[in-house]
């Protein structure tokens, strides 16, 4: 009996595999047994069953995944081997699709043998969780329940021990004494994820544009943070509360006292409710964001300001005759982009005066960001005292999402610019449409000039808004498209708050280890590699993933370009570039090393070649 005991999970696994093979119609070619084996062999590697078959779906035998076929003479050999079988699957398929099968890029050997590796693993992979499910009903009709524990402790894969209890349970109907109510009890019966908040459509944040307006100027978003906890704190209790009394409930089905369970939940409601919030998966934010103005964009203009400068009416300016050295009037033309000699001539044929140098700076020819005669008729009908401003919307959403830490702002081909003064509610007629983009950096002073972004709200405190000044009839067409906001990706990320920090604490990554793991980094720890995976969960590998070619692989190049700056413009994270191991640049894995790399530990759930914690 102890042998059948300890090879439990072998037999169920031979077993499982045996029906999935029949069940698919896959088990009488020559080929069968063969990768039979060569599946099972993989299992082993996984947390459950179908995790190697869905890797194998996702990443195909290109990836290098399955050792066995990666080597041209070794595919070769195994195409030698079963070649009849093999040919004939093929035109099944073939006659199936009613087309022939092709790949210009693969020798004919390789074109057969993947193709029907990839398609009998697909087809036994379906067949996999009834066929686990007899394979396990019929091992343990062969032992006893007296061997129960011994059973169960010598079972590795998760799946498997879970789906033997249940069996277990059926088969031997045993009655277990409940366990003591702990808080490990309680947290079992949650849910994976909640949803603790819902907004409605008229639930937004168009009355709090000067809110965000703040956040813009500080460059967070914790002001924004007060008004949402405002707007949902009520709602969220109370689904709270709601979640708490259903685990009373299911707890006391399960035969604890009702008054047990009271006690308990009073003793430990902060823990409670501390877990419930853990995996609430709303976003209020988000959602109140999308709400808010028209489909989450709102107007706003991008002003330029030069210390108290700015330009006077065209009444003054031209009595007082027209500067373009050290003047408002002259940094207009250089962020413009205009040639000043040709500005001269269009002023003085409407009759205005010009003083000193307007040089012919021909080089600017044809790279103008707005007409001539648009520019000279805006300073023309100015009434008043004006700033340049750029009209244009900005996404909310991408705004959250970059912490409001904006450093450019690029203002899109065909948005209006013109002369507008905020202090005073005077403007011109902004008509100047922009001939292409114009990238404005709204963080750092450029030869004086500073670039501020504003929410064109009457909220925002910074004196009259656009729209009430000319009380437009559709605003939403005179400040056209939205704008793109750029910000230093990797820095920004650093302040988030994520599902996986409770998973990595226990590995006390330094602030520049934590900054590469956020940024999709793997990071050396004591039992391996971690590295951050596309659902938000870590990942831990035995060694280092650097060269798995996938979504998050792809997500560590993108911002390795902004770690690196991140690593050269900031002293405090220049030990950064030590820790960037996934480059834009970094050569491919050969297919050798590829076979030869350790798997991880499990699968998650976007069936990368990493793990899910």
């Amino acid at each position: 009996m102890a042998e059948n005991v300890l090879s439990y999970e072998d037999r169920v696994l031979d077993s499982m595999m045996d029906k999935a093979f029949e069940k698919a119609g896959v088990d009488d070619y020559s080929f069968s047994e063969e990768l039979k084996r060569i599946y099972r062999g993989h299992i082993e590697s996984y947390p459950g069953v179908k995790d190697f078959f869905n890797d194998l779906a996702y990443g195909g035998c290109r990836s290098g995944m399955i050792g066995e076929f990666v080597w041209a003479e070794e595919i070769k050999e195994f195409y030698v081997k079963h070649i009849d079988d093999l040919e004939s699957y093929k035109r099944d398929l073939e006659e199936d699709l009613g087309e022939p099968i092709t790949d210009n890029d693969l020798s004919h050997s390789e074109l057969v043998t993947w193709l029907v590796v990839e398609e009998v693993a697909r087809r036994v992979s379906d067949e996999l969780e009834d066929s686990l499910d007899e394979a396990i009903s019929e091992e343990l009709g062969e032992l006893s329940p007296d061997n129960k524990e011994m059973i169960l402790a010598g079972i590795q894969s998760e799946e498997i021990r879970e789906k033997t209890e249940l069996e277990m349970e059926s088969i031997w109907d045993l009655e277990e004494d409940l366990p003591e109510l702990t808080l490990d009890v309680v947290i079992s019966e949650m849910d994976a994820q909640y949803r603790l908040f819902y907004s409605d459509p008229m639930d937004n944040l168009n009355d709090y544009l000067n809110i965000l307006q703040e956040c813009i100027e500080s460059h967070s978003k914790n002001a924004l943070y007060e008004v949402v906890d405002q707007i949902s704190d009520y709602q969220i209790d109370e689904a709270v509360y709601e979640v708490m009394g259903a685990l009373k409930t299911k707890l006391e089905e399960k035969g604890y006292p009702a008054n047990e369970v009271d006690d308990f939940f009073s003793d430990y409601e902060g823990e409670i409710m501390d877990e419930i919030h853990v995996r609430d998966v709303s976003e209020p934010i988000e959602q109140l964001v999308n709400n808010t103005g028209l489909d989450g964009q709102v107007c706003a203009y991008i002003d330029m300001t030069i210390g108290f400068d700015c330009v006077n009416s065209y009444e003054l300016e031209s009595e007082n005759g027209f500067a373009y050295n050290n003047t408002y009037f002259g940094d207009m033309i250089d962020q413009l982009n205009l040639n000043p000699s040709k500005v001269e001539e269009l002023l003085h044929v409407e009759g205005a005066k010009t003083v000193g140098v307007f040089p012919d700076l021909s080089a600017r020819d044809g790279q103008e960001f707005v007409r001539y005669d648009q520019f000279v008729q805006e300073i023309v009908k100015n009434p008043d005292l004006g700033l340049l401003v750029f009209l244009t919307k900005v996404d909310l959403k991408d705004l959250v999402d970059k912490d409001f830490d904006v450093q450019e702002v690029v203002v899109p081909k065909g948005n209006r610019c013109g002369l507008f003064f905020s202090g005073i509610g005077s403007g011109s007629l902004l008509g100047m449409e922009l001939q292409r983009d114009i990238k404005l950096d709204v963080r750092h002073e450029e030869e004086g000039r500073s670039m501020w972004l504003t929410l064109d709200d009457k909220s925002v405190k910074r004196g009259c808004s656009i729209q009430e000044t000319y009380d437009f009839a559709y605003p939403d067409k005179v400040f056209g498209r939205k704008a793109e906001l750029s910000s230093n990706e990797a820095l920004r990320a650093v302040g988030m708050k994520y599902r996986f920090d409770k998973q990595i604490v226990q590995y006390g990554l330094n602030p520049l280890e934590r900054c590469a793991f956020v940024n999709y980094q793997p990071v050396k720890v004591k039992d391996g590699w971690i590295q951050r995976g596309t659902s938000d969960l870590a990942r831990l590998f035995k060694t280092d993933p650097s060269n798995i070619r996938d979504e998050v692989y792809t997500l560590a190049q993108e911002r390795a370009v902004a770690l690196t700056e991140l690593a050269h413009d900031d002293v405090r994270w220049s030990g950064l570039a030590d820790l960037i191991s996934i480059r834009p640049e970094t050569p491919h894995i050969t297919e050798k090393e590829s076979a030869g790399m350790s798997q991880s530990l499990s699968v998650n759930e976007k069936k990368s070649n990493g793990i899910r914690m």
